[in-house]
């Protein structure tokens, strides 16, 4: 669950804490070309995206599968339209 800053502020001042769900494993490797297109089409620079290991992670199982590649799409759009 995404919380706004509003909600924050509120759980902070019932001194309650947010989590923020981080996923483990290992780093993933994409090749550069591959991430730069990515950023390009999120609109934000490469160290920015690297801060979104879900997307990465969909982006590394693309492949030839329909499904991933319209789950990153709707990730980037997000991206894109929150800046």
């Amino acid at each position: 669950m995404n919380l706004d800053p509003l909600q924050r502020t509120v759980l902070a001042e019932l001194g309650m804490v947010a989590y923020r769900r981080i996923v483990a494993g290992a780093a993933v490797d994409l090749p550069s070309g591959l991430l730069a297109q990515l950023a390009l089409a999120a609109g934000l620079p490469v160290e920015d995206l690297q801060a979104h290991p879900q997307l990465l992670a969909q982006a590394a199982r693309m492949g030839r599968d329909p499904r991933p590649r319209r789950a990153v799409w709707a990730q980037l759009r997000a991206l894109r339209k929150a800046r």
